[in-house]
Order: structure tokens, then sequence, then C-alpha cells
């Protein structure tokens, strides 16, 4: 089971925030991330240093080889610096989240305003929440496929198989004439 430091904040977005009173607060990914969709083999910022940015504004991208992570601001902010290391280093990102893979330093327009972030306890329960709906999710399609399988190889259902035989023993007659 994944556990999470109560020293940071979380987003549901699976972004950890680290806040030190009056510094800026340091942003990353957390290790659900890379659980999910695998090592990073790009990032790749979308900001810019000093760029004033709106919750929900894109920051970065974390690119896997299945899959395309978008990194959004959390909170309103200014962007004071990137890791430009993980750029470099991407793997740095799954190897390390919680310090050399950190992402994004930023600003807090409001450092009040930061009371929408979970708190381990509650990020964790909702990694759980979302873990479950995944595996829920998972099991209706492999009911769907099981579904597929029951039709044979020409989209028909096998229990059509008096039908099949029949068309067969037609085309069988008109192939003798």
């Amino acid at each position: 089971m994944l556990r999470f430091s109560d020293d940071f904040l979380y987003s549901k977005d699976h972004l950890w925030i680290f806040h030190e009173e009056d510094n800026p607060v340091l942003i990353g990914v957390t290790e659900v991330v890379t659980t999910l969709s695998g090592e990073p083999d790009e990032v790749e910022f979308l900001a810019v240093e000093g760029e004033k940015v709106k919750i929900g504004h894109p920051l970065a991208r974390i690119l896997t080889e299945e899959d395309e992570w978008e990194v959004l601001a959390p909170f309103n902010g200014t962007i004071v610096s990137f890791n430009l290391e993980v750029a470099d280093h991407p793997e740095s990102v799954a190897d390390d989240p919680y310090d050399e893979g950190w992402l994004i330093r930023m600003q807090p327009a409001n450092p009040s305003n930061l009371g929408h972030l979970l708190n381990a306890n509650d990020y964790e329960d909702h990694v759980v929440d979302q873990l479950a709906e995944m595996e829920d999710d998972l099991l209706d399609d492999e009911d769907e496929f099981e579904e597929d399988e029951a039709l044979d190889g020409t989209g028909h259902y096998d229990d059509d198989e008096e039908e099949d035989e029949e068309e067969n023993e037609e085309e069988d007659e008109e192939e003798d004439y």
C-alpha cells in the first residue's frame, strides 16, 4: 500500500505540495502517477518563470511510453522556477518523486487559500477510492470482453450455430451445381 507523508499537502490530481511559511511552494507528482502511467520518458514545462497562473493552468506535461499526464496549477500563484534537471533526467520523477523529482516552485497568490488541498489521510482515502473505481471499470471491461468472446468468428453468437450450419449446407449445395 502506498503511504503519503504528513509533511505535504496533496491535490486530487496527484500532486504533492510542500509549503514552508514565507517560502515558495515546491510541487511534484506523487508516486501514484508513475505507478499508473509508468516511468517518464520526457518532462515538458508549459509555463514560464514569473508567469502568474490560476488554478488549473497547465504547468507541465509528463510523457511516458503509455500515457501523457498534464500537471495543472493546484492554486493561484506565480511561477518562481522549474526543476530543469527533470527535463534532462525524467526518470527522477519516478525514482525520487518527493526530492530530486520535484517539478515546480511557485509562490501562492494567497498562502491561506490552500485549504482545498488534502492532508495525507484524506489523499490516501482519495487514492483508495480512485483505485477501487478503476478496478470496477476493469471488471466491467472484462465482462464486456467475455460477452464478445461468446461471438463466433463471423460476429454471431455461438448459439446461432444451427443457422450457420444451414447456411454452410446451402453454400455447399450451390457449389455442387
